[in-house]
């Protein structure tokens, strides 16, 4: 019975575990084991011991905290089946507030009865996004509406949670409502007070103003966030008056505004453009917003009706109309206004009786429109350059060229379409109009290809119109070699010439260039060194200039009889290019009257002496007459300059100057141009022409760039031209206290100086020494009386070269492989002097960069100077035969011989003699024995000196080599003392004299009586001895 009820209490206990046993197998536990989770943030939690039989369902403290198995929410009805297996719930928690705790419920039932098996749970504090007010802004110009912006969203804003103060005062403004966003992520807050008031600044003061700091704070369940923040100022619908790119800043209503790195704006595009603009309490600019609104470019002329009482503005090109208007009291319409950009210096009113100035052109301006079509805003550049359009053909660094004519655009603003673009941008074909006082610039390029259907004495026609060959503002020019004037003849060539042309149009659509391919008419220049003054004559009722000089490229001498009436064109010496007209008669009364202009420039029959007389209106009652030359040009249409009317052309080409011809296919003359040099001169007692910082050390002549480059003509006093270039020049003044010796320079446009010419009148001549160079001896001989140079041979670059013209009482000792410098005079013809030349370094040769032909010769880096460099090799295994002979520089990379070099210092070392031997390197540095150089080989001192120095004393130490060379030894030196005996040759009983390897001797008192020290020199394992007598003091 015992066993039976023993056995029944295993059953059951197997059956129906106790409550202990039935806890154990059940858990819920958060995977990382944390008590504290963050909000919105999913963690794992891992409920066991829940069997097939069973289900689960999840509760929680919140409805807004998410569970999910797998991808499902599990709400609170959901079932979720046992396994036997672990079941993983994915719990997230809502960012609210305020810290707080949720609990997580799990509850095991049994399938069949639905009965509660076992409830589960765990507790965790949820750690929140803690509430922040991420920005303020204003809703409303009066700054009653504010919009606050939250980091989280929240359920409830009430008035009594928002609180607006000045931050400097403390002072609290009333919050008369609150309106939280549908996300709850933003509130609009309404301030106490009437918007509407009319009492001025006075009701703003109960509103938010700009750029005042205010402190904004909302609080919810007892947590309170705060930001300070300031509203910036906005100026709506306001003109840019004003930019400066430089500085980054543009102007509106007087006021400059800084334009930071994170708003983007073109400057010129904006100028003078309507905006709305918000800045900080820095002026700088936070927001830019251009208004949308109609801008119109062109060249315009003002008209002003007097009778209508009205102004407006002409597009030149098309004829429209824009007019402008005065009332500053209409809704969103404004009244005209002007921005001078020459000036770029604020804006002006430009309307009918205030400004608008009739007959007033702008050669380029932007016309920003109202809404109604009247002017707003002239942003205006009334004048370009005058005649000077450029017609890109390229550009280089800072550099535009027409052909070879330069612009430099340096620190220019450059416009296309209104808007700013890069030097970089600028592209062949491109037209510039530029106004240099500005430093502004326009690229404008409208063109038009067709036929050329007709040309007349002063104008052309081209698709369906007639245009002047020389306008009110641009003579129409052509690109051929320079910049130079499109005359009836140069489109004559391109009529003939049967192909289309491309005519481009400046802004009021008047041509300004002309490209075409004319007839096969050749032109050609030609530089002129002059060596004598031009000169006119008459004959055969013809006039004539005359040009005497040397071709500048060729060298040849030359001269030009130019007959006046073949010249179609002259380029003064402010490089301006003036078409010629026909030739009048001498007798020209119709300028004898009060004019200001000369019609087409003409060319005056009669001599350089005949004049006529123009009246010129000065302003006084009768004017001022001035006589001008015959030979004199005038500028088309243009008032007569009289400070040139004084000069006649001819006057202003002399000797020492440089005068341009061009030459047609038939070689006449058909045009001429001379640059207007500048003339420096040498200073007293300069015999070196240092003065006017005319050196070769300098890098600027007169201020100007120069290199040494730069080519240099000297007139001679002989009438020659000699050609040289700027570093290579060196002559010298004869008498240089008394005569004084004129240089005109010719510099470009861009500071650089392109030629230099010298009146050579007071220059040393010929035997001037000229340039020197090296050489290495193949033979040299005197004169039998031994006073002369009789014959050089030498090696001189890749040749070898004879020279038998020396100066007189001139030699030098030299034989067969030295090294020699010789120097020439001035032409070459004669050798002034030689020099002979140690080697600047002996030793091992080493290849450094093959490419870049560097080698090293003893440790001693070098390089190949180009195209100056002499190698040569000695071959002397033959000492009855020894050959001198120049070699290559890969011959001399694979040299395993002694070579040796001199070279010019600097920060590299050029070599220009490189001499290769027979000798090989090991021959060259293997000592055979050493000897001293002192003759005696003995020297005696005082007992009382104490100290010897045995390197003084015997010299240097000599070494033989074993190529039968002896050379000096400087160094590495060991001296030892081998014997140390009294006058009677026994040995000292003590060692009193001692010696350091470096060779001083020295004892410690002044008994020796002739002592006899007998030292050794070793080097390179050979030795030689010394001996040293150490004689009684002085008593």
């Amino acid at each position: 019975m015992l066993a039976g009820a023993l056995s029944a209490m295993m059953v059951l206990s197997l059956v129906a575990p106790t409550g202990a046993q039935a806890a154990a197998k059940y858990s819920l536990t958060q995977k990382s084991g944390l008590s504290t989770v963050k909000a919105d943030k999913a963690y794992t939690y891992n409920v066991k011991g829940v069997k097939k039989t069973q289900y689960i369902k999840v509760t929680k403290t919140y409805k807004d905290v998410v569970v999910k198995k797998g991808s499902t929410t599990v709400k609170k009805a959901t079932k979720i089946k046992g396994t036997g297996k672990t079941i993983a719930l994915k719990v997230t928690c809502p960012d609210k507030v305020a810290t707080y705790k949720n609990t997580l419920k799990v509850k095991v039932y049994n399938k069949k009865n639905n009965k509660l098996v076992k409830t589960l749970s765990k507790k965790a504090t949820v750690k929140v996004t803690e509430l922040k007010v991420l920005s303020v802004e204003k809703a409303s110009t009066s700054g009653k509406y504010l919009v606050a912006y939250f980091n989280k969203a929240l359920k409830d804003l009430k008035v009594a949670d928002v609180t607006v103060r000045n931050k400097a005062t403390n002072v609290m403004l009333g919050v008369e409502n609150v309106t939280l966003s549908t996300d709850g992520k933003s509130a609009t807050v309404s301030l106490v007070g009437d918007e509407s008031a009319t009492n001025g600044e006075n009701s703003r003061n109960f509103f938010v103003i700009n750029n005042v700091d205010y402190t904004f704070s909302v609080t919810q369940n007892g947590v309170t966030a705060t930001t300070d923040f300031t509203v910036d100022a906005v100026y709506a619908d306001a003109t840019v008056t004003k930019t400066d790119a430089a500085k980054k800043t543009i102007w509106v209503y007087g006021d400059p505004l800084t334009v930071p790195s994170t708003v983007s704006v073109d400057y010129e595009e904006i100028l003078g453009r309507t905006v709305t603009v918000w800045f900080d309490k820095n002026n700088e600019i936070t927001k830019l917003v251009p208004t949308s609104e109609k801008v119109v470019y062109g060249s315009f002329a003002t008209v002003v009706d007097t009778a209508k009482r009205v102004s407006y503005l002409v597009d030149q090109a098309t004829g429209d109309k824009y007019y402008t208007y005065d009332n500053d009291n209409a809704s969103s319409i404004y009244p005209t206004m002007l921005i001078n950009r020459v000036d770029n210096d604020g804006e002006e009113s430009y309307f009918y009786g205030a400004g608008a100035t009739d007959k007033l052109v702008f050669d380029y301006a932007k016309l920003v429109l109202n809404k109604n079509n009247t002017i707003r805003e002239i942003v205006g550049v009334k004048k370009w350059a005058d005649r000077d359009a450029r017609l890109v053909t390229k550009v280089e660094g800072n550099i535009v060229y027409t052909g070879k004519t330069e612009l430099s655009l340096k620190d220019y603003t450059i416009v296309k379409e209104g808007k700013t673009i890069a030097l970089t941008d600028v592209k062949e074909n491109d037209v510039i109009f530029y106004n240099v006082a500005a430093k502004f610039a326009e690229v404008y390029t409208k063109s038009a290809t067709g036929e050329l259907t007709g040309v007349y004495s002063d104008s052309f026609a081209f698709g369906g119109k007639t245009y002047k060959l020389a306008g009110d503002r641009y003579a129409v020019a052509y690109v051929g070699g320079t910049k130079k004037a499109a005359t009836a003849e140069y489109m004559e060539s391109l009529k003939a010439g049967k192909e289309q042309i491309t005519v481009y149009f400046d802004r009021t659509g008047m041509p300004v260039y002309v490209a075409g391919k004319p007839a096969e008419v050749k032109t050609s220049d030609i530089d002129i060194v002059l060596t004598e003054n031009a000169k006119t004559y008459n004959q055969s009722l013809k006039n004539y200039i005359q040009l005497k000089g040397y071709n500048a490229d060729t060298l040849a001498k030359t001269t030009f009889d130019i007959d006046v009436a073949d010249l179609e064109s002259i380029t003064n010496a402010d490089g301006v290019t003036f078409a010629l007209g026909k030739v009048v008669d001498k007798d020209i009364t119709a300028y004898n009257k009060k004019v200001t202009k000369i019609e087409a420039a003409a060319k005056f029959v009669g001599t350089d002496a005949d004049t006529i007389n123009v009246t010129i209106d000065d302003g006084t009652p009768t004017g001022t007459t001035t006589n001008i030359s015959k030979f004199q040009y005038i500028n088309a249409g243009k008032a007569i300059d009289t400070n040139r009317a004084a000069t006649g052309l001819i006057d202003e080409m002399k000797k020492a100057e440089i005068v341009t011809v061009t030459l047609n296919d038939n070689n006449k003359v058909v045009g001429l141009s001379y640059a207007d040099g500048e003339n420096l001169a040498s200073v007293d007692g300069d015999s070196n022409l240092t003065g006017k910082a005319f050196t070769n050390a300098y890098k600027s002549l007169n201020g100007y760039q120069v290199t040494s480059a730069t080519p240099v003509y000297v007139v001679e006093k002989d009438g020659t031209v000699t050609m040289t270039e700027y570093g290579k020049f060196g002559r010298q003044i004869v008498n240089a206290s008394s005569n004084k010796t004129d240089i005109t320079i010719y510099p470009t446009s861009t500071g650089r100086v392109a030629v230099i010419v010298i009146d050579g009148s007071n220059l040393a001549g010929n035997d001037q020494n000229g340039e020197s160079f090296k050489g290495v001896v193949v033979s040299y001989k005197k004169t039998s009386d031994g006073k002369n140079s009789a014959e050089l041979v030498a090696v001189v670059g890749d040749e070898v070269k004879t020279y038998t013209a020396f100066k007189a009482n001139m030699t030098e000792d030299l034989k067969l492989g030295d090294i020699v410098e010789i120097t020439p005079n001035r032409d070459g013809s004669v050798i002034n002097k030689l020099t002979k030349k140690t080697p600047d370094v002996i030793g091992e040769y080493a290849q450094a960069n093959a490419t870049a032909k560097m080698f090293t010769i003893n440790g001693k880096d070098l390089a190949m100077a180009s195209g100056t460099t002499t190698i040569v090799k000695i071959d002397n295994t033959n000492p009855a035969d020894v050959k001198v002979t120049p070699i290559s520089f890969a011959e001399l990379e694979g040299t395993k011989n002694v070579v040796s070099a001199s070279y010019f210092t600097g920060t590299t070392a050029l070599a220009d003699v490189v001499i290769v031997t027979t000798t090989s390197v090991e021959d060259y540095t293997t000592v055979t024995g050493i000897s001293l150089t002192n003759a005696q080989n003995n020297s005696t001192v005082k007992a009382d000196a104490l100290t010897f120095d045995v390197k003084t004393g015997a010299g240097a130490v000599k070494a033989k080599y074993k190529d039968g060379h002896e050379a000096v030894v400087t160094g590495a030196v060991k001296w030892t003392i081998s014997s140390q005996k009294d006058k009677n040759g026994s040995d000292l009983s003590s060692a009193r004299y001692t010696v350091t390897e470096a060779g001083d001797v020295t004892w410690t008192d002044d008994s020796g009586d002739n002592d006899v020290i007998i030292l050794t020199a070793t080097y390179a394992g050979k030795t030689a001895t010394y001996t040293l007598t150490i004689t009684k003091k002085d008593h």
